[in-house]
């Protein structure tokens, strides 16, 4: 790996690794009573949680390991460190019922259910609900390093058929040439995943499509590396967006991961188009 791109993708995890020092400084706040600084903690977590973002965007230096990070850091920034700010600043209160008793055994049981709740963060790549969707909105999808991964993830969902239009299996790059208009050359590129989520949202007329191409593996494609992925994001009324993902493992886990980076790419994009 380059120098160049060594930086670019250790800048946004720099960041995502600065705002678990913010989490871990709320606990220590709280733990001596320091209630102010420990919620201001927190609240430059949620900054440094949005700043992380924009980076490997703008940088388009989303990674397998950001990803990890992140929901690591989610846990810690929203889940742990909140829940044991209410805990201790509820229970040193001395005019408020929670220093002892029931109500105080009330109070710890309400706050772990809410920090046992942002542990299922950490499983938000892996599961796309019904609520993360805008039913209004229509996908179509096209394949090839995850061999329709894409769409079987999202027909698991019950009612699927009311916003998936469909999901295009283009393995052969002659296929992404005639089917989907990918421009006759290289497969394994930006420009590829681009044009494979325009031509998505063509062929099966649907508002959003999903590209994603790549080498999973074992050898090089295209002088390629194993374990490189390009996802390409179409949406409604806006040029094609794309992400460069480097996903370490064998081909299985290349396939899973670079399913799951998509889906979150997607995830992502309809939050701040919603936003």
């Amino acid at each position: 790996m380059s120098v160049g791109r060594f930086f670019r993708y250790l800048a946004p995890n720099l960041i995502t690794l600065s705002s678990m020092i913010f989490g871990l400084v709320s606990l220590w706040s709280a733990h001596y009573n320091d209630f102010p600084l420990a919620a201001w903690m927190i609240i430059y977590a949620v900054l440094t949680d949005r700043i992380d973002g924009l980076v490997a965007r703008s940088l388009k230096a989303t990674s397998e390991l950001g990803m990890q990070l992140d929901s690591f850091a989610d846990f810690l920034n929203f889940g742990v460190a909140p829940s044991f700010l209410v805990l201790t600043y509820l229970s040193y209160r001395v005019e408020l019922p929670y220093r002892d008793g029931t109500a105080h055994y009330l109070l710890f049981a309400a706050c772990g259910a809410y920090m046992l709740c942002a542990v299922f963060r950490l499983a938000r790549y892996n599961v796309l609900s019904d609520d993360q969707i805008p039913t209004k909105i229509f996908f179509g999808f096209p394949t090839t390093l995850t061999g329709g991964l894409i769409a079987s993830r999202l027909v698991n969902v019950a009612g699927a058929s009311s916003w998936f239009r469909g999901g295009i299996v283009a393995y052969d790059s002659q296929v992404k040439f005639d089917v989907l208009g990918v421009p006759t050359g290289p497969v394994v590129t930006e420009s590829a995943a681009a044009a494979m989520a325009e031509g998505a949202a063509r062929v099966t007329g649907a508002d959003v499509g999903l590209g994603i191409t790549g080498v999973a593996g074992p050898d090089d494609q295209e002088g390629v590396a194993p374990g490189t992925v390009f996802v390409g994001l179409h949406l409604p009324g806006q040029r094609a967006q794309t992400r460069e993902l480097r996903v370490p493992g064998d081909r299985e886990r290349v396939r899973q991961y670079g399913a799951i980076s998509a889906l979150d790419l997607l995830r992502r994009a309809l939050d701040a188009a919603s936003a």
